[in-house]
């Protein structure tokens, strides 16, 4: 709009904590759904494989989201514990993937145990193809819904966690990839 300024996002990255840090200046006017036509809005979403999704500024993400999912373009939305529910949920519906900080699981879904927690809003988001926590310097765990899982024993998420934790090599200076067949 005239006048008005465009949301900027500055990340700051702490490469001794291996974290990050994100400063957002929000735009003004906000933009909402109005501001844009359907038409334009599936025009400018014609070419897109992957729409990513934050949350901020939720009405318009969630109207964007919604013409996404129409068209079939698969959604990844960066889950932040700082957002409400009301502003997250309707998006994690739309969601094929979900990132989210080590802090959100928890929050989320008040388990206390980060794999157990991450398979259960697999449950509540049964759209979801995977979700990710990041765990700074601890690298991140994600988990894969298996679309055929005939065969696959019952386990204990945690312990099964754990025994990926300690594989993992902590002298390496390069990222790795320790991964289960459960």
């Amino acid at each position: 709009s005239d006048g008005g300024n465009t949301t900027f996002v500055y990340v700051i990255i702490d490469k001794k904590t291996k974290t990050r840090t994100c400063i957002i200046t929000s735009g003004y006017p906000p933009m909402v759904p109005c501001d844009i036509s359907m038409s334009n809005l599936s025009a400018a979403l014609q070419d897109v494989n992957l729409l990513y999704l934050d949350g901020y500024s939720h009405e318009m993400a969630l109207s964007v989201g919604k013409q996404a999912d129409l068209m079939k373009i698969p959604i990844l939305v960066d889950a932040e514990p700082e957002r409400t529910k009301t502003e997250l949920e309707h998006l994690l519906d739309l969601s094929s993937y979900i990132v989210c900080s080590g802090k959100f699981p928890e929050k989320w879904t008040s388990i206390s145990c980060i794999p157990s927690a991450l398979l259960e809003i697999l449950v509540q988001y049964p759209r979801a193809r995977f979700v990710i926590a990041t765990l700074g310097e601890n690298g991140c765990m994600m988990l894969e819904r298996i679309e055929d899982d005939s065969g696959i024993d019952a386990v204990d998420i945690g312990n099964v966690a754990e025994s990926l934790r300690l594989k993992v090599h902590k002298d390496d200076n390069l990222p790795t990839c320790v991964s289960s067949k459960v």
